[in-house]
C-alpha cells in the first residue's frame, strides 16, 4: 500500500510490482517424514524464479554438507499464483 501526499490531495492506492518468488527448503534430519521441517527465506523475496532457485539451492547445498536431507523449492506469490 502506498500513500502519497501532494499539497492538499491525499491519494492511497496499491502498486503492482508483479509476482514475486519465495525460496523454500524442505529439510529432514533423517529419511522419516516426521523429521522434516519447511523453512522459508522471509528476509528476501525474488522477482524471478532463477534468482529464487539459486538462493534455495545454495541453502540446500549448505544443509546437505551438514548432514541434513534438503530439497530446494520456490513458490510464486501473486495475483495469478
Amino acid at each position: 500500500m502506498i500513500q502519497l501526499q501532494i499539497n492538499s490531495l491525499h491519494v492511497t492506492g496499491h502498486v503492482r510490482l508483479g509476482n514475486v518468488w519465495v525460496a523454500i527448503i524442505l529439510a529432514c534430519t533423517n529419511q522419516m517424514a516426521t523429521s522434516c521441517q519447511v523453512f522459508a527465506n522471509t528476509k528476501e523475496m525474488f522477482y524471478g524464479e532463477t534468482a529464487c532457485n539459486a538462493d534455495a539451492t545454495k541453502m540446500a547445498e549448505y544443509l546437505v554438507s551438514q548432514g541434513v536431507f534438503a530439497v530446494p523449492l520456490c513458490f510464486e506469490i501473486g495475483e495469478s499464483a
